[in-house]
């Protein structure tokens, strides 16, 4: 092997194996990887497979590491193959080329991987979509790797399972889109008909990108609905849902549909939304429209009890329902959506909502991002750019996370004792940043305090306690402002946040628990109807008894605390937990320090959007200067 002694990949192994254990011990990797890891470092049948299997080893460190972060596989280019070997080795490894690299990797015979360049193949999806032979050699192979190069040319590492779970769903994606058998009541339904049904119910209110949604999903079995906050999804999704009703047997299309999202939260939303968006208004089909149902797409699979990844629709056992609307779809992981895809009627229709710039899902792969690209230019895929939710200079909130500057555009001196000079009001400018690089753990839990605080005031908290239909009142004032935070662990994570500021408030009020105790569900429970992400409150009853409250439209469900499933507190919340969510006003702590890999566009994109008035940012220099160079792109198997 090129420049590489056979002791100094002895040397690497013993790296390798202190590589892994540390990333044991940050719970990055699980047990099963530690084994394999350590397994592929230490083999010693020969000298040459010693050699070879630390190569490999060290490879599929950097595999484990790029799905931790939720890619699908790792590219081994001229620009960073040396990189990828040089961490675990005392002298620098120096390959000219990956050709180079792979010309060494391919004379040694291994019984982890499945060598496609050796079989002079390279492919893209659409190249591999119609090569049976090809599929039919790997989906025989048991080897757990595949290292392979793309019809671009890039050499790529990947698990096999990850190759066929994006596999199986771009396949089932294109057997959708290239299904010609009309769809039920739009054989005749032209595009002007649409068209003309749908002005007449909205008139100017519906623009031109919104219509050729709308088209689209009612005539394509499956369509790709894509933009950002406040561009008129949720009014393009109930408009689409009038037309399926008006140009059909409506009662039984109504019982056919279903909305689904990623999470509980999600899907709760949308349901919530599409409800407002209809409101108290009496038009064609109104009550219908507002009984369709909404489920997590765990729950619409009807996970089994067993296992995590297995459900009882399936391929064998398919959903009933003929139309099907996700939303939240950056959320969607590649085993999931196979999963999904595999037990969907191919007669059906499949209408998937998201925006590609919020955060990918927490596993593998970027299922969004990977049909944006492989319909680009169809009829299946409509872009909506025009933002109408915010109005005034509010509307400078979107772009935030696009470029740093215009947060500190807004720079506030860096506040005393973590009171911050929080702007709520419309009328002021929508977002401040304020510099946090020399703030403690503790100055961090006093800012959410004072955020805390503010908000019981504006919304005289105290004061609801005591009138008719407080907790309808309360449950709706808690989507007046949220804290949220980049991180979950450490001292300016949610979790060290929430439990110093709980501990605080009941030792000012020498309670068990504080009066204003705001919590989030972290585990779908279906026996209660409760579902991961949904948000409500702690508050004491009759007999000084605790009872938790959740909003559930325009009703309010209680249960005994003792009763309620796992749960967190809600002072903070990670920007990931707010995820389909809407709030007046959003105070974002971001790390101090730009070293954390989850501070990326995606991730302040996402949490900036989450407000409609406000944004208060919390964080040091180096977080802005982090974020705005980390575009947190994920490898994925086929870009």
């Amino acid at each position: 092997m090129t420049n590489i002694a056979l002791s100094m990949i002895e040397t690497a192994a013993d790296t390798l194996k202190a590589y892994t254990a540390d990333l044991f011990e940050k719970k990055l990797i699980d047990v099963i990887d530690v084994q394999y890891m350590r397994d592929a470092a230490s083999s010693k049948t020969n000298g040459n497979t010693l050699v070879y299997n630390t190569v490999l080893g060290i490879l599929t460190y950097h595999l484990l590491i790029e799905r931790k972060n939720g890619g699908s596989a790792i590219d081994i280019a001229t620009d960073n193959i040396n990189e990828l070997f040089n961490q675990f080795t005392e002298s620098k490894i120096s390959f000219n080329s990956s050709e180079d690299f792979y010309n060494e990797l391919s004379k040694y015979d291994a019984a982890q991987i499945v060598d496609l360049p050796s079989m002079k193949i390279s492919y893209g999806f659409a190249a591999i979509s119609s090569n049976d032979e090809l599929i039919t050699l790997l989906r025989k192979e048991t080897k757990p790797l595949i290292y392979f190069k793309t019809g671009t040319g890039i050499d790529k590492l990947c698990f096999r399972a990850d190759f066929f779970s994006e596999f199986n769903s771009l396949q089932s994606c294109m057997e959708l889109k290239n299904n010609n058998n009309s769809l039920e009541s739009f054989e005749t339904a032209s595009n002007e008909d649409i068209a003309t049904f749908v002005k007449s119910s909205k008139g100017d209110k519906i623009n031109d990108e919104q219509l050729a949604a709308i088209i689209n999903g009612c005539k394509n079995h499956i369509s790709i609905i894509t933009g950002g906050p406040g561009t008129g999804k949720t009014t393009t999704i109930t408009m689409l849902l009038r037309a399926l009703l008006h140009f059909g047997d409506a009662e039984q299309i109504a019982n056919e549909i279903v909305l689904a999202a990623p999470t509980g939260r999600a899907a709760q939303r949308i349901s919530e939304a599409v409800r407002n968006e209809i409101g108290s208004e009496e038009f064609e089909h109104a009550d219908l429209l507002r009984a369709i149902p909404s489920k997590t797409i765990h729950d619409l699979l009807r996970q089994s009890f067993s296992t995590e990844l297995t459900f009882r629709h399936n391929a064998t056992n398919i959903l009933h329902y003929k139309t099907i609307i996700i939303d939240e779809a950056s959320m969607i992981d590649n085993k999931l959506f196979e999963s999904f895809l595999a037990a969907v009627d191919k007669n059906s229709r499949i209408v998937i909502v998201g925006d590609p710039q919020q955060l990918p899902s927490v596993n593998a792969g970027n299922m969004l991002q990977t049909l944006i690209r492989e319909f680009d230019g169809t009829e299946n895929i409509t872009r909506l750019t025009k933002t109408y939710r915010a109005s005034g200079g509010v509307g400078d909130i979107y772009d935030i996370a696009k470029t740093k500057q215009l947060l500190e555009k807004q720079r506030a001196a860096a506040p005393a004792e973590g009171k911050l000079n929080y702007v709520w009001d419309e009328k002021q400018k929508p977002y401040y940043f304020y510099d946090s690089a020399s703030y403690t753990a503790t100055d961090y839990v006093k800012a959410v305090r004072n955020w805390i605080n503010k908000f019981i005031n504006e919304i005289g908290f105290n004061s609801l306690l005591y009138e008719e239909d407080s907790k309808i009142k309360i449950l709706k004032q808690l989507e007046q402002a949220q804290a949220l935070s980049v991180l979950r662990s450490g001292p300016e994570g949610c979790n060290y946040i929430n439990e110093k500021l709980f501990e605080a408030l009941c030792r000012h009020e020498k309670q068990r628990f504080p009066s204003f105790y705001p919590i989030i569900i972290t585990a779908n429970n279906s026996a209660l109807g409760l579902t991961n992400g949904q948000m409500g409150i702690i508050l004491r009853g009759e007999l000084n008894r605790y009872h938790a409250y959740f909003l559930d439209g325009e009703k309010v469900r209680s249960f005994p605390y003792e009763n309620l499933p796992a749960f967190e507190k809600a002072y903070v919340i990670t920007v990931h937990k707010s995820q389909g969510s809407q709030y007046k006003n959003v105070l974002l702590l971001l790390p101090s320090k730009g070293d954390s890999p989850l501070l990326t566009r995606s991730i302040v994109y996402t949490a900036v959007t989450r407000a409609k008035n406000t944004v208060t940012v919390l964080g040091g220099q180096a977080a802005l200067d982090a974020y705005d160079k980390n575009a947190g792109t994920r490898i994925t198997i086929w870009s």
